[in-house]
């Protein structure tokens, strides 16, 4: 009998090429593929309005079937109510015994922070944070010397903030539409009453501002893409760096991408050996931890900054890794990334069996 797989997505009519070609290879690993939004899962009868691929004709097709056994979350959720109605649906999901996620997710980033910073095989990776819960407590941490960066706790789309004092002004910057924007204070105060309407707003982490820009000074920060394989172990699927624009931030939307061997022959004083070294460290580690303090995971996307220094810091852990097109990412690891949840599907269907 065939796996039963399904992918969670808020807008399964909008079919990802991503989805597409693992559905393409479903057959290969007997696997039954759906695609379906959380939203239309009747609790009653656990019966789901969705689509399912069909092999011999590689294409989706709408359908009402029975809640899949294993189930792929890729949930991407903003602040409406659609995304909050979803949320409580995935979270009563991860809660039944009768479903199994290829991976349960990890929280948002200030428990994250919180765990790992006890850690002491991660801890000496991570940039001190804080929350910033009030304008005095940021303005407290800013000097000339020290401009800080503010982010979401939760990782949504909310701005990051690069903040800086410059004699008596303080500068403010941001990203909006991929284009740095840039607001000036003429006094603290003036930069406090600013700050005292984003906090109402959002919840945000205050961090130092690391030093990590090019020869074009433009920021610049290392993403890994991590999966675990037919086996259930971890491996490294691909190494890219992320550019900013010059004189911005680093985002989580930035698209420049360049390889990594791009940035060692800009960087030719580096002692590569020590970074990889560490990096590796950190790939050793960092899955293994995250699942002992937290929950099973099956993936992970992990930015690092290299400073100018060569200090390395872990910047950013993402459970649901933004997909990267297939022009920015090796033929022979396309086809790892692809077929990582069928191979991983089967692992965990087989290790249930019995068979393993």
């Amino acid at each position: 009998m065939s796996t039963k797989l399904g992918i969670l997505t808020l807008d399964p009519q909008t079919q990802q090429e991503f989805f597409h070609e693992i559905g393409k290879r479903a057959r290969k690993y007997d696997i039954e593929l759906f695609l379906f939004s959380p939203l239309n899962i009747v609790p009653a009868s656990h019966k789901v309005e969705g689509y399912c691929f069909h092999s011999d004709i590689n294409e989706w097709k709408q359908s009402e079937f029975s809640l899949p056994l294993y189930l792929y979350d890729r949930c991407i959720y903003e602040e409406d109510s659609k995304s909050k109605n979803a949320k409580r649906v995935v979270s009563w999901l991860k809660s039944r015994s009768d479903t199994t996620f290829l991976g349960y997710g990890l929280p948002n980033k200030w428990v994250l922070y919180e765990e790992l910073k006890n850690n002491p095989l991660i801890s000496p990776y991570l940039v001190e944070t804080t929350k910033a819960s009030l304008p005095e407590k940021i303005i407290s941490k800013l000097s000339a010397d020290h401009p800080i960066i503010l982010k979401p706790i939760d990782g949504n789309r909310s701005a990051i903030y690069s903040i800086e004092q410059i004699e008596n002004n303080v500068l403010v910057k941001t990203t909006r539409a991929e284009k740095v924007v840039a607001k000036s204070f003429e006094s603290v105060a003036d930069c406090k009453q600013w700050l005292e309407i984003i906090l109402r707003k959002h919840i945000y982490l205050m961090q130092r501002k690391l030093n990590n820009v090019n020869k074009n000074n433009q920021p610049y920060a290392l993403r890994m893409l991590l999966q675990k394989d037919h086996a259930g172990n971890w491996h490294e699927v691909t190494r890219k760096i992320r550019v900013g624009d010059k004189n911005g931030l680093l985002t989580n939307t930035s698209e420049n991408i360049y390889t990594y061997e791009g940035l060692k022959k800009q960087f030719p004083h580096f002692n590569v050996t020590y970074i990889e070294n560490e990096i590796d460290e950190i790939i050793a580690q960092l899955p293994k931890q995250l699942e002992q303090t937290f929950h099973p995971l099956f993936e992970l996307e992990v930015d690092i900054i290299l400073a100018n220094d060569q200090s390395i810091w872990i910047i950013d852990i993402n459970s649901k890794p933004k997909m990267i097109s297939a022009d920015k990412i090796e033929t022979n690891r396309l086809e790892q990334l692809i077929e990582a949840p069928l191979a991983y599907c089967q692992f965990l269907s087989t290790s249930k069996n019995g068979l393993i």
